[in-house]
């Protein structure tokens, strides 16, 4: 099924997401972040599967993280990564905002949330309202017609293997899109 799969990178996201990875990247000044966007094609098992969540059953997502088109997006001129099977677990779609505010709000080892309660409950509000924005942006907030997993493992040599590694892929099965959001800091 997944060498059968067309998986097409998508030509861009909306602006939000490139505000989320500019703060992304402020708060991991010594990590790094990656988004990337795929359309999938209609694939008869890949929906079956979708339409009955058991989507774990053929292997999704670490199989589809081995596809070439995958691997092609996340590569750079003269770094290929090398793809390692890893666990990944469900999230269920309606805490996807708050997770990826987390990640902004708290950000790596070299960044401190203010210390100020007043300065930190504005900077905890302003990073739900970013990840949210980035989520109704890229589906329309049709949170039931999404299929998150989380892995804090680092299942590329891309990541610095360390605790601050994240990755999220969300699945639109609607659109049939997925999005990955990786985030890394080598501290």
């Amino acid at each position: 099924m997944w060498r059968d799969l067309v998986v097409r990178p998508l030509p861009a996201h909306p602006l939000v997401v490139d505000e989320l990875l500019d703060l992304l990247h402020d708060r991991y000044p010594s990590g790094d972040t990656a988004f990337t966007g795929f359309a999938l094609g209609d694939h008869p098992v890949l929906a079956w599967h979708a339409s009955r969540n058991r989507l774990p059953e053929i292997g999704f997502p670490a199989r589809l993280l081995h596809h070439p088109a995958v691997v092609e997006a996340l590569s750079s001129p003269g770094f290929r990564p090398s793809i390692r099977d890893v666990a990944f677990s469900p999230v269920d779609p309606f805490t996807l905002p708050g997770r990826i505010a987390s990640y902004v709000h708290h950000g790596g080892a070299y960044h401190y949330p203010p210390t100020d309660p007043d300065r930190r409950t504005e900077d905890a509000i302003a990073s739900l309202e970013l990840a949210t924005s980035v989520c109704a942006a890229l589906f329309g907030m049709r949170l039931t017609d999404l299929v998150v997993a989380y892995s804090d493992r680092p299942w590329s040599d891309w990541f610095f293997g360390t605790i601050g590694d994240a990755t999220f892929v969300v699945l639109d099965r609607a659109a049939r899109n997925l999005w990955l959001l990786c985030v890394s800091d080598d501290a």
